[in-house]
């Protein structure tokens, strides 16, 4: 496909990513946070960099895979 269809499949999936909570993001990923709470390891945590994270593994998940 191309890269105009590829752009829209990651516009799609960073929307339904940016309506889970951090911790369904955590979750998703597999991550155990290293930290005595929730809250802390969030302190310090780059959600940004984590939904990114996610969008991309959803991606690559995707039964035809990146096209």
């Amino acid at each position: 496909m191309s890269h105009e269809v590829n752009t829209q499949i990651l516009e799609r999936i960073a929307e339904e990513v940016n309506e889970l909570s951090s911790m369904q993001v955590v979750n998703e990923l597999g991550i155990t946070p290293i930290a005595d709470s929730f809250d802390e390891f969030l302190a310090f945590a780059d959600m940004d960099r984590l939904r990114d994270k996610l969008v991309f593994k959803m991606f690559e998940d995707l039964p035809d895979g990146p096209q």
